[in-house]
Parts: C-alpha cells; sequence; structure tokens
C-alpha cells in the first residue's frame, strides 16, 4: 500500500499569508463546515503547484473532514480570532492535519 503524502506544508504556504492578512471570521467557517470549499480549492489550483490528483485528494480529504481545512486556517489567525472562534466548536473537537 501507498503512503499518502502529506500536502500540509504547502498548503499553508498558499493559504497561510491570505488568512494572516484577511483574517478569519465566523461566516467563513461556517461554510467551510458546510461544504464549500471550492475557493479554496481555486486558490491552491492558481498556485499553480499541485496538480489536478494532487488537488483531488485534497479536496476529498476537505470534503470528509472539513474541519482539516478550518484548523489550517486557524493556524494563521490571531490569538484573538482563534479564541473567538473555538466557542463555535463542538466539545471534543480536536486538531487534524490536512496529510
Amino acid at each position: 500500500m501507498t503512503a499518502v503524502p502529506d500536502y500540509h506544508e504547502l498548503v499553508t504556504a498558499v493559504i497561510g499569508p491570505e488568512v494572516a492578512e484577511a483574517g478569519l471570521d465566523d461566516e467563513t467557517v461556517r461554510r467551510i463546515e458546510a461544504g464549500e470549499i471550492d475557493d479554496w480549492l481555486a486558490a491552491l489550483a492558481s498556485s499553480g503547484l499541485f496538480d489536478k490528483p494532487t488537488l483531488a485528494t485534497i479536496g476529498a480529504r476537505w470534503r470528509r473532514d472539513p474541519r482539516q481545512l478550518v484548523e489550517l486556517l486557524l493556524e494563521h489567525a490571531d490569538d484573538l480570532t482563534r479564541r473567538r472562534l473555538a466557542a463555535l466548536r463542538p466539545a471534543g473537537v480536536r486538531s487534524s492535519r490536512i496529510g
């Protein structure tokens, strides 16, 4: 069986600066948790760092568990935003990695 690559660092390099600059709000988190991830996948595609199969793999992971994308975005949010959005999480939700 082949190991599944961990794209966490590359995804973070593409998406992280946008979150750090623009911030992250609860409406964005709600949309992601509702499965609206296409804009985030488009950002990865436009970077040119990911081929179509890799984007499909990442998209499948995020669709299966949208919290993976939320946790990745929270890594680049400021402390106040992380604390504010933590109140939205159900009890027992833990951080996970995209890979």
